[in-house]
């Protein structure tokens, strides 16, 4: 599945593929509407997409027949409604109903009856982002703002009243006061990981969910994000930093071993020129301790004679990060 938009003012439309690269079939039908694909039920019978297609200005939540190719209006409501995934049961799709970097809900839509249910009832702002399920589909794992400065992590429990889920139930995990870049349970549930933003690093753990031993991985602090192959075996690591090029490497939990995925090219740029920046802080005039990365050329003398170049990265929501680009 791929979308692609056609022509210069055309919107983006949904497309099967094989992988030979053969039999290219669109799945999507109005030629003004924009989809955005979110998720694959568990048995890859239905796909979930956001859609303006009833109304040009509301993005509304759909699932769509894989073999059919009928599609279902699942959600609309006066504001954006986002779908993010399927319980695998098959019986629920996970939405999200407000405003993702300010305010926002986590509902439970029930695919058969189309009722929903409110999961994430708070006070004041909050952002709920998620869900890993269990393999029961009686809970799941969300990134949440609830409470706190940043993104934490915590399991939401489905609460169940004569077989009917009536609301949810949110357990913090403490995972110390970092922001929570992304996280993923493997399909067997042995296996969690979690990323953490710490003073501009990412800082990757895997924990075994059974032995409660954490795997400890080699340059933790270059790994961007982590995920699990589909039989759980394997992790698929990204890497980088500020001397070398992203890559993605397969990491097997049992054998620890790596087999590099991709191979990166400099374009004929030196890497031995690339520095690795210092951690630093500064005091604002406000009085505040704000975080910074300070590159120094090589074999510079650190007096009055370096030019300096000031970077800000644009908004609150947004991080300096010590990667090449």
């Amino acid at each position: 599945l791929f979308g692609a938009k056609t022509g210069v003012a055309g919107a983006t439309q949904l497309y099967f593929i094989t992988p030979s690269g053969n039999e290219l079939k669109r799945i999507t039908s109005k030629d003004s509407a924009e989809y955005h694909f979110r998720a694959f039920s568990k048995d890859g019978k239905l796909l979930a997409y956001e859609s303006n297609e009833r109304k040009p200005d509301i993005l509304d939540a759909y699932v769509l027949n894989v073999e059919t190719l009928k599609s279902r209006l699942i959600a609309a409501e006066d504001e954006c409604v986002k779908p993010i995934c399927f319980s695998p049961n098959g019986r629920y799709l996970l939405i999200s109903k407000g405003n993702q970097a300010v305010d926002n809900n986590l509902y439970l839509s029930d695919l058969k009856t189309l009722k929903q249910v409110l999961l994430t009832k708070h006070k004041g702002n909050a952002i709920y982002k998620g869900g890993d399920w269990t393999p029961d589909s009686k809970a799941l794992y969300v990134s949440t703002t609830e409470n706190k400065d940043f993104h934490s992590l915590a399991l939401l429990t489905l609460v169940t009243y004569r077989r009917k889920v009536v609301r949810g139930k949110l357990s913090p995990i403490d995972l110390g006061d970092y922001d929570l870049a992304s996280f993923n349970l493997s399909n067997d549930a042995k296996y969690f990981t979690y990323t953490l933003l710490q003073d501009g690093y990412y800082r990757t753990i895997v924990q075994n969910l059974k032995t409660r031993r954490t795997l400890e991985l080699d340059d933790s602090d270059d790994i961007i994000s982590a995920d699990f192959t589909e039989d759980s075996k394997q992790l698929i690591l990204k890497y980088g930093n500020a001397t070398n090029l992203t890559q993605t490497v397969l990491y097997d939990l049992e054998s620890e071993k790596t087999e590099p995925l991709t191979f990166y090219n400099y374009a004929g740029l030196a890497p031995t020129d690339f520095v690795r920046p210092q951690r630093m802080k500064y005091i604002s005039f406000d009085k505040q301790e704000i975080p910074a990365f300070l590159y120094m050329p090589k074999g510079a003398k650190v007096d009055s004679s370096l030019t300096m170049v000031v970077l800000f990265h644009n908004g609150v929501h947004s991080h300096a990060k010590p990667y090449f680009n």
